[in-house]
């Protein structure tokens, strides 16, 4: 850990996720005790997960009885990050919050499928991807295992640069041929090199590109802070910020220069912890759509809120009225948050 620093306490100990345990009474109706194997996957852990949208049921790939956190199979197990945004997809589906209005989601990189299935439980229609198809298959499995139906979530494999798997995710979103509205990944960005970032990038402009994204969320571990500078790439298409941190952490703690004495310190202080972004695609001062151009007098679908700008309305008002909307959900954002406001 950089600089010797140990987080303290994690948000995940309050959820007492327990792995290779017997499911808690009151839960243990809802899962197969017969249920220990994942076929291909080899040996399967189960984890209990409790969110705010109820106990979740993971399996994980492992090997020997342990669980396989190295080699292929990486994705295949939960990860701290993944709670960590699922939880706040719990708390941003109440009314007036970020989440409150979508019906569409895709994930990439999803693993296990733990924030795919906690959307889907949430009411929306979910495409959960991931490279590895053994990762695909327990998604669905663990869909299964906790009641979420198949016309509810679809787990497909997508590797970032295959132009033929993204049409696949296109369609299986139901939305001819535009993008679903949120797209949430988590722990996908962990490299301390830049280049890493391109196949990201390319998939997440490809399916933005696509037209109704209005929302993307991501969630990681902070390991050397150059995950920090990930969502400002795509600050040419809405606005990036930092919606979340664990341990305390404000969001206001923006990553300083390398090599400078602040970023020493700010490591020193945010290494270990999670952090949480968001871009909220066309949401900048040039008034641009949800499909990432400027508004021109046309009807647009996908707006904010599924609202449309009426034949005729400038640029300037169009930019004007997204500006209001979104004033007004930070004050309720606010208001439901901070009490005392």
């Amino acid at each position: 850990m950089t600089g010797g620093y140990e987080p303290g306490p994690s948000p995940q100990q309050s959820r007492q996720c327990v792995y290779l345990g017997a499911p808690e009474p009151d839960t243990a109706a809802a899962y197969s005790s017969s249920d220990t194997s994942d076929g291909e996957h080899g040996a399967a852990g189960r984890r209990y997960i409790r969110l705010p949208c109820g106990c979740i049921c993971i399996g994980e790939a492992s090997v020997n009885g342990s669980s396989v956190r190295a080699g292929d199979a990486t994705g295949r197990v939960v990860w701290g990050a993944s709670e960590e945004l699922a939880d706040w997809c719990c708390r941003e589906r109440r009314p007036q919050q970020l989440l409150a209005s979508f019906s569409s989601a895709v994930e990439l990189g999803a693993g296990c499928g733990l924030v795919s299935i906690a959307l889907a439980k949430l009411g929306l229609h979910v495409v959960s991807t991931d490279g590895d198809t053994c990762a695909t298959k327990l998604i669905q499995r663990n869909a299964s295992r906790n009641g979420v139906e198949a016309t509810r979530l679809r787990a497909l494999q997508y590797a970032w640069e295959s132009e033929t798997q993204l049409e696949e995710v296109l369609q299986a979103v139901g939305r001819g041929g535009r993008c679903s509205e949120v797209l949430v990944a988590s722990d996908v960005i962990y490299s301390s090199d830049d280049t890493s970032f391109a196949p990201l990038e390319a998939a997440l402009r490809a399916l933005i590109g696509r037209g109704g994204c209005r929302l993307v969320v991501m969630c990681w571990r902070v390991r050397n802070g150059n995950e920090e500078r990930f969502l400002s790439r795509l600050a040419d298409l809405g606005r990036a910020r930092i919606a979340w941190r664990s341990h305390g952490l404000s969001c206001a703690d923006s990553v300083p220069a390398d090599g400078s004495d602040d970023m020493t310190a700010w490591r020193k202080a945010h290494a270990g912890s999670w952090a949480i972004g968001t871009l909220e695609v066309g949401s900048d001062e040039l008034g641009r759509d949800a499909d990432g151009g400027v508004y021109d007098g046309e009807w647009k679908a996908g707006d904010m809120d599924g609202r449309r700008t009426p034949a005729g309305t400038s640029t300037l008002r169009a930019g004007a009225a997204e500006r209001l909307v979104r004033w007004c959900k930070n004050i309720a954002y606010w208001r439901a948050n901070r009490p005392f406001f």
